[in-house]
């Protein structure tokens, strides 16, 4: 699983890292693959999950993905969002969503509202959806957090049909996200 843009540092509790900054567990009973992603405006690593004995041509069950997005002038810091900018930056996701739907093989099927997600450690915005992804029925769930001054996004993705297995793991995946140890 080592690729450049991130590290698997404890094989049995599946804790990685993403740029030597962000650290997550990947959860369930899943046998995840990386893939870096290097753009000028997006860097870290996307997660595959598949079943434990993949046959070739399987499509992934799920995936994670982290990535550093501080060079993307249309990410907001969310460090500063109130609810009216939470409000305007839904509208905006909204619309950006069904603007680009069909050169993206993605239909929108159900928008949930962005808010805004506070605990003693972490100010995060989640933003989730329902969307049809090359005819699979797929639940997207979008954090966005600032670490150590930078704009970090992680995407979570899951088929709904097999939402009752992947959706806890995934979910928990997500609230895993940190600062690297």
């Amino acid at each position: 699983m080592e690729t450049q843009n991130s590290t698997l540092v404890e094989p049995a509790t599946g804790l990685v890292t993403v740029l030597g900054l962000i650290g997550l567990h990947l959860n369930g009973p899943f046998r995840w693959q990386s893939e870096d992603i290097n753009d000028d405006l997006v860097v870290g690593t996307i997660f595959r999950a598949y079943e434990r004995d993949p046959q070739p041509g399987d499509l992934d069950l799920a995936s994670v993905t982290v990535v550093d997005v501080t060079n993307d002038p249309n990410e907001p810091d969310i460090s500063n969002l109130d609810c009216p900018g939470i409000m305007a930056f839904d509208n905006h996701l909204r619309e950006n969503m069904v603007a680009h739907q069909t050169t993206e093989g993605i239909e929108l099927v159900r928008w949930m509202s962005s808010r805004l997600d506070v605990s003693e450690n972490m100010r995060g915005l989640i933003t989730a959806y329902i969307a049809n992804d090359k005819g699979k029925a797929r639940q997207f769930i979008t954090l966005r957090v600032n670490l150590n001054g930078r704009k970090i996004l992680a995407l979570g993705v899951f088929d709904i049909s097999m939402s009752n297995i992947l959706a806890t793991p995934i979910i928990d995946t997500l609230r895993s996200i940190g600062l690297a140890p």
